[in-house]
């Protein structure tokens, strides 16, 4: 969907954090990422942070994390990646797809 969020305004996201491999996977942190593009692997800036636990095989956790204020008007795609947890194999898959977000006065 399309967001819209008041200029000055704290906002926060929910994320659901889900472990696709066979095998658990360690503790890591995920990052609120924006950026121009809905690919946020691309050119994205980190805008706060938030712990998520191990998880189970096929396990998912619910993490939220409040992003940065933001003070002037325009749009953006705001999503969520976490670093790659201690021997992960396939990596490619840590990010959300860009949510699109415009700020408004």
């Amino acid at each position: 969907g399309h967001y819209f969020v008041k200029v000055g305004e704290a906002f926060s996201m929910q994320a659901t954090v889900r472990n696709k491999g066979t095998g658990s996977s360690a503790a890591t942190t995920l990052h609120v990422h924006f950026s121009a593009y809905p690919d946020l692997r691309k050119r994205s800036l980190s805008r706060g942070s938030a712990t998520v636990g191990g998880l189970s095989a096929s396990g998912t956790e619910v993490v939220s994390a409040a992003a940065y204020t933001v003070y002037q008007t325009g749009g953006a795609h705001y999503g969520a990646c976490v670093d790659p947890p201690a021997e992960e194999a396939v990596t490619g898959n840590n990010c959300s797809s860009g949510v699109s977000i415009t700020f408004v006065e």
